[in-house]
C-alpha cells in the first residue's frame, strides 16, 4: 500500500539523509502516515472504492517502476513527506493560527495530485509541495494543472476528503491548485529549528511571508 512504499522509499535513502532529516521523518512523518483518510472509511459502493483501490496500486507500481534508478528523486519525495507535515505543524501552531493544513488520502495524493489542502475559514486551496531542484519536475507540475484547466475547464478534485474544520466528508471539485516549494537548505534549516523548540524564529522566518 501507498503508506508502505514511503517506508520502502525512506530505507532506501536513509543514509543520504542529514541526521535532522531522519529524526523529522520519525517524529512527523510516521504518525501521520497512520492518520491519513482511508478509501474503506468513506460511503462509496464497494465497486467504486475497489475500483479506486486498482488505480493507486497500478500507480504506485507505475511510479516504483519509473523512478527505480533515481536516488536522487527517491531522496526528493521523502524530502517532501517531511515538508508537508513540517509545513502543516509550523502554519497551524506558528503562522497561521485558526487554519489547517488537512492530510489527503492516499488515492488523491497520488492519482488526483493533491499533497494536502489548506482549509482557512471555510476556503479550501489544493497544495502540491516541491523541493526539487528541477525545473522540469516543476514544469510538469504546473504544465498538469494548467492542462486541467485548458481542455476540460477544471481545478483540484479530491474524492476521499475528511476536513478538519467542519468534518465534511467525500468528494470536492474546483479547488484551486497550487505548487509550494521549498529548497533543501532552507527545508534542513527549518526541520532544525522546529527540532530546537525555537518557536521565535520560526515565527518569524522569511518563508512565512512567501509562502
Amino acid at each position: 500500500n501507498a503508506s508502505r512504499y514511503v517506508l520502502e522509499i525512506y530505507e532506501a535513502v536513509a543514509s543520504s539523509l542529514s541526521e535532522k532529516e531522519k529524526k523529522a521523518f520519525t517524529v512527523l512523518v510516521l504518525p501521520r502516515l497512520r492518520e491519513k483518510p482511508q478509501i474503506d472509511d468513506f460511503e462509496y459502493s464497494q465497486k467504486d472504492k475497489e475500483t479506486d483501490k486498482l488505480k493507486l496500486a497500478n500507480r504506485i507500481n507505475q511510479i516504483r517502476h519509473e523512478k527505480t534508478q533515481s536516488v536522487e528523486t527517491k531522496i526528493n519525495y521523502i524530502r517532501i513527506k517531511i515538508f508537508e507535515v513540517l509545513l502543516a505543524e509550523i502554519m497551524q501552531k506558528n503562522w497561521f493560527v485558526g487554519s489547517f493544513l488537512t492530510d489527503t488520502s492516499a488515492f488523491d495524493d497520488w492519482v488526483n495530485g493533491v499533497d494536502a489542502v489548506l482549509e482557512f475559514r471555510g476556503l479550501r486551496g489544493g497544495l502540491d509541495f516541491t523541493s526539487s531542484r528541477s525545473k522540469q519536475d516543476v514544469r510538469e507540475k504546473i504544465d498538469r494543472i494548467a492542462n486541467n484547466i485548458e481542455r476540460s475547464g477544471t481545478l483540484g478534485k479530491l474524492k476521499y476528503f475528511r476536513s478538519q474544520e467542519d468534518e465534511k466528508r467525500g468528494s470536492f471539485n474546483m479547488l484551486p491548485h497550487v505548487i509550494v516549494g521549498l529548497s533543501a537548505e532552507t527545508l534542513q534549516e527549518l526541520v532544525g529549528l522546529y527540532l530546537a523548540g525555537k518557536k521565535d524564529e520560526i515565527a518569524n522566518h522569511w518563508t512565512r511571508y512567501a509562502i
